[in-house]
C-alpha cells in the first residue's frame, strides 16, 4: 500500500476558490480509478487557502497511473497556476 500527502496553497482567495473546484472534480473522477483505497481532500480551519490531499493506493503502479491521468487531464497544470507552493507528493511510511 502507498500513502501520499500533497499540500496545495492558493495564491489568493480567488485562486483558492478555483482550486477547491478543481479538487472537488478531481476527487470525483479519482474515485473510479483502479487501485484506489482512499482519497480525501481537507482544508485548514484557520487558512482557507490551503488544502491537503490524503490518498492511499494499492501499489506504486496504481499511484503512477493516477499521476499520469492527472497530468493528461490537465489537473496538475491548472492547479500549478493557482498555487503559491511547489506541487509535491510526499510518500508516507507507517512507523508502527
Amino acid at each position: 500500500m502507498i500513502t501520499v500527502l500533497t499540500k496545495l496553497t492558493g495564491k489568493n482567495e480567488g485562486s483558492a476558490k478555483e482550486l477547491r473546484e478543481i479538487l472537488n472534480q478531481l476527487r470525483q473522477e479519482t474515485s473510479r480509478e483502479k487501485g484506489l483505497i482512499n482519497y480525501e481532500v481537507f482544508s485548514v480551519n484557520n487558512d482557507l487557502n490551503s488544502f491537503y490531499i490524503f490518498e492511499k493506493w494499492e501499489n506504486e503502479n496504481d499511484l503512477n497511473n493516477h499521476i499520469e491521468t492527472i497530468s493528461i487531464n490537465g489537473y496538475a497544470s491548472n492547479a500549478e497556476k493557482l498555487i503559491s507552493n511547489k506541487l509535491e507528493n510526499i510518500l508516507l511510511t507507517k512507523l508502527i
